[in-house]
């Protein structure tokens, strides 16, 4: 029962075209209902039967999946690091010739990485300049490299400062190139 301005009157008298029943109620109705439903569907495309690029697995796609694609993929785990080390380095479509900076390369090397936390380690995790223990500690080359690229490894050139007193040094970032420059 639907309550409109104060009356109450009976769903089936409003409603679509059917004056509230469903579509079933209707013989002739149901009967093409389930002629048009799955796969004599009008909108109903098969499925295509395809293979993966990778593992040769055969696979049922749906057109529009496979359309604009150039490999197929399975989706197992092993198919998806394949492609990944084959479009990785230069054979990826955004390579740009291998621009990564020689500095940045060092610094994420494992030596670099291996210093870093032999520094720490040796000064206990603690700022040398304001004695704070933890929180956001950086690796502090003295002699900064830019002007003394040989002891980028050298342990007696390192300290550990935080990353406030890091930013107060008179070579933090460019601050000694712009010195130099001067």
């Amino acid at each position: 029962m639907v309550r409109r301005y104060g009356e109450d009157i009976d769903k089936k008298v409003f409603g679509n075209g059917m004056r509230g029943k469903h579509i079933t109620d209707y013989p002739k109705h149901a009967e093409a209902m389930k002629k048009c439903t799955g796969t004599n569907h009008w909108k109903y495309k098969p499925k295509v039967k395809c293979f993966c690029n990778w593992c040769g697995k055969e696979l049922e796609r749906h057109y529009s999946q496979i359309k604009n694609v150039k490999h197929i993929n399975c989706g197992s785990k092993d198919c998806k690091t394949a492609q990944r080390q084959i479009y990785s380095g230069s054979n990826s479509p955004h390579w740009q010739g291998g621009k990564t900076n020689a500095s940045i390369l060092l610094r994420h090397s494992i030596e670099y990485k291996e210093l870093r936390e032999m520094i720490f380690n040796r000064d206990n995790y603690t700022c040398q300049e304001c004695k704070q223990v933890g929180g956001k500690l950086e690796m502090h080359h003295i002699k900064e490299v830019s002007n003394y690229p040989e002891l980028i490894f050298n342990k007696k050139n390192c300290i550990t400062l935080c990353k406030n007193c890091h930013k107060k040094t008179n070579n933090f970032a460019y601050k000694s190139v712009q010195r130099r420059n001067k």
